[in-house]
C-alpha cells in the first residue's frame, strides 16, 4: 500500500520553488513460508533553483524490513541526494548521495535472501 501526498511552492512568475512529499509504503513480502514486512514512511524535501530540481532531502523511516526474528533492514535519519535527470525515462530523480545524516543503517543480507531462497 502505497501513499503520496504532495504539496508544491511557486514563485510569482509560476516557477516551482519547492516540493515536498509525505510517503508512506506499508506492505508485505512472502516466499518459502516467510512474511517480511515492509513499512516506511518519509518525507522528502526538494529545493529548486529556476523551475529545476537540484537537491531532495529524505528525512524519516528511509526503509523498514522486519522479519521473523526482527530487523532485516532499517534505515533512519536524513539523506541528501542531487537530483539528475533520467534521459530514459525523462523524469528528475535521486542522484548522487550529497549528504548523510544520523543515519542508521542496518541490513542483514543473510536474512533476507534466507526468505527467498
Amino acid at each position: 500500500d502505497f501513499t503520496n501526498d504532495i504539496t508544491e511552492w511557486f514563485d510569482a512568475d509560476g516557477n516551482e520553488t519547492a516540493l515536498q512529499l509525505h510517503q508512506s509504503s506499508v506492505g508485505t513480502l512472502t516466499g518459502n513460508g516467510t512474511t517480511l514486512r515492509l513499512n516506511i514512511h518519509e518525507t522528502i524535501f526538494v529545493d529548486f533553483v529556476n523551475g529545476i530540481p537540484v537537491s531532495a532531502k529524505h528525512v524519516g523511516v528511509l526503509d523498514s524490513i522486519i522479519g521473523p526474528d526482527g530487523p532485516v533492514f532499517l534505515r533512519t535519519g536524513q539523506a541528501v541526494f542531487q537530483v539528475v535527470l533520467d534521459p530514459n525515462s525523462g523524469f528528475y530523480v535521486d542522484g548522487p548521495v550529497l549528504a548523510r545524516h544520523g543515519l542508521r543503517d542496518d541490513f542483514d543480507p543473510v536474512a533476507f535472501c534466507a526468505a527467498f531462497s
